[in-house]
């Protein structure tokens, strides 16, 4: 069998200012990726970004895909079951980052954009939500793999700086999320 060779990249386009809000991490053990990118404030984002990356793993090393019946929301037709399973870690991770927000006032509002790859023995599967964008790198060149889901992708225009290309969708805004997988 063919070994595969993982390259990760994660990159801000334009001028930063303040405190970064994107967290990252790669748990070979449960053969996960994911790359959270904050929301709310830099010390909410930061927060909403890191608990991102610390509970999307933490579900797939709880759960399988063979134990659904145990899954905490219905799976989505016509998503495989792979598809499904990264989709309950992400949509698991939106319930306790709505939870954490609400029981401490001084949180009010924080989210995250995010994407994860979860590596499977014959495959992978990636799921995205907010402006987060995955992409494939081939000798014949780049291809997009996800969707951008913000105000700047839905207009069919290019912001002139990174404040404007606000995410329509992300983990932290509503307990009914769409996600691109």
């Amino acid at each position: 069998m063919n070994k595969l060779k993982i390259k990760f990249s994660a990159q801000t386009r334009g001028a930063r200012s303040g405190a970064c809000e994107d967290a990252f991490r790669y748990d070979e053990s449960a053969g996960v990726v994911v790359l959270a990118d904050g929301m709310g404030g830099s010390k909410l984002g930061r927060l909403a970004s890191r608990l991102a990356t610390e509970w999307i793993p933490q579900f797939i090393h709880s759960t399988s895909p063979e134990t659904e019946k145990t899954w905490p929301f219905e799976k989505k037709e016509p998503l495989t079951l792979e598809e499904n399973f990264l989709r309950m870690a992400l949509l698991q991770t939106n319930a306790k980052i709505i939870e954490q927000a609400q029981k401490q006032d001084k949180f009010g509002w924080m989210g995250c954009s995010v994407i994860s790859l979860l590596f499977l023995k014959e495959f992978c599967v990636i799921a995205s939500i907010g402006n987060c964008r995955g992409y494939l790198w081939r000798r014949e060149g780049l291809t997009q793999l996800t969707e951008d889901n913000s105000l700047a992708h839905y207009k069919k225009w290019h912001p002139l700086r990174a404040t404007q290309n606000i995410p329509l969708n992300f983990l932290g805004k509503t307990p009914h999320l769409d996600i691109d997988s």
